[in-house]
């Protein structure tokens, strides 16, 4: 076993006592909340592994790369997390969640957040992940399949865009359900906001990113209906603009998020849910040629997915996701790249849930968004998969 196993092992062990001790006390200020989720998987696909390795989406060369851990066929431990809350007192709150791989053990957020401002408003501060969009903020535990939806893992990169900054909120006291933000961010998100330095191109500094977000919710009757809008602004620096031209590229890259979910509640236990983002993405600025001259380097990408479930028993439900990006066009130097213009790829889902504690999933993915050597290569993927969370809810978004 890996050191960051036992390391994780340790830790859940250590704290169950403290945590038991804190939950037969009836006051809660000070209590620490433990949660560990344990993802395991049985996957295969009709494609060798190597060959696998080697694919790319065309446009988009820094998103994607990962797909939680499982790149090979057969059995794999996709992820572990730990989540360790505490409401400090009145005033503040603090949370930690330590991701698990195989090889390593990283620190996915770690903030402090206060309760009690006036007017509404509210600060965090630490490393989190980014109210950008409805699906950024949401654990890999709380997801309904195995990967992020296409457009947002080939802009945003498989871990999302998760950073080490601040977060303004304020609740409007008006009769809905409203909230407003801004995050000031290190802006170190591999996909979209890259800071690469060289012989040539200076580092900019941090902090490089920032975001705005409006976030509503309504209910009518059974009806919840969950929308929003994001933007993100933020700098960019690379080695390479695109594949073919290895010149040092400067700019910015501002995005665009639109959001909504409704979900009709049939009783406590079924319901019928809906969700539709779509992620536009602008890149521009300059490539630097070694004599200092500059050349335009432009990108304007976008997509959308619609997710749906079906959780027609307390233990039982379906899903299904239609992804597809949109529009992916890009122009270096003054010449227009050879992209393709559409990436898409569909999946379903069928859950059980024997316990509050397990979940048991069976996922059929059909890729058609990858390419090996400049050809498209579809796929076709299934996987059985065990979800294990102790100590909490698994709807839990943290």
């Amino acid at each position: 076993m890996k050191t960051s196993c036992w390391i994780l092992l340790f830790l859940f062990l250590s704290l169950c006592p403290l945590v038991a001790q804190k939950e037969d006390s009836r006051d809660s200020k000070g209590d620490l909340h433990l949660n560990l989720f344990l993802d395991f998987s049985l996957t295969g696909r009709n494609i060798g592994d190597a060959s696998f390795s080697l694919l790319s989406s065309p446009g988009f060369p820094q998103g994607g790369e990962e797909d939680q851990g499982v790149s090979e066929r057969g059995f794999s431990l996709n992820y572990g997390e730990l989540v360790l809350s505490s409401t400090l007192d009145r005033h503040f709150e603090i949370a930690t969640v330590l991701h698990l791989r195989e090889d390593h053990l990283e620190i996915e957020e770690a903030w402090v957040r206060t309760k009690s401002l006036p007017a509404g408003f509210q600060v965090q501060v630490g490393k989190f992940l980014s109210s950008f969009g409805r699906t950024n903020s949401q654990h890999a535990h709380y997801w309904r399949f195995a990967s992020r939806p296409l457009p947002a893992s080939l802009v945003l990169g498989e871990e999302g865009l998760g950073e080490k900054g601040i977060r303004l909120s304020w609740t409007p006291p008006l009769p809905l359900s409203l909230q407003v933000g801004t995050e000031l961010l290190n802006g170190e998100n591999g996909a979209s906001f890259a800071s690469e330095g060289s012989a040539t191109l200076e580092r900019s500094p941090a902090p490089r990113l920032i975001t705005a977000f409006l976030k509503g919710e309504r209910r009518i009757g059974k009806v919840l209906c969950l929308y929003g809008l994001s933007w993100a602004n933020g700098k960019e620096r690379r080695e390479t603009f695109d594949e073919g031209a290895s010149l040092p590229y400067r700019g910015h890259s501002r995005l665009y998020g639109a959001d909504i979910t409704i979900r009709l509640d049939i009783d406590s236990d079924r319901y019928l849910s809906l969700t539709g983002e779509g992620l536009w993405r602008k890149r521009r600025g300059d490539l630097l040629e070694s004599d200092g001259s500059l050349l335009p380097g432009s990108a304007d990408q976008g997509g959308l997915f619609l997710e749906t479930t079906w959780k027609f028993s307390r233990r039982w439900g379906v899903n299904g996701r239609w992804e597809e990006v949109v529009r992916n066009k890009a122009e270096s130097g003054g010449r227009s790249l050879l992209l393709p213009k559409s990436l898409s790829a569909w999946r379903g889902s069928l859950e059980f849930l024997p316990t509050e504690s397990f979940r048991l999933r069976l996922e059929l993915l059909r890729d058609l968004s990858r390419f090996l050597s400049k050809e498209r290569r579809p796929f076709t993927e299934i996987r059985l998969s065990l979800n294990v969370v102790a100590g909490g809810h698994r709807d839990h978004s943290h």
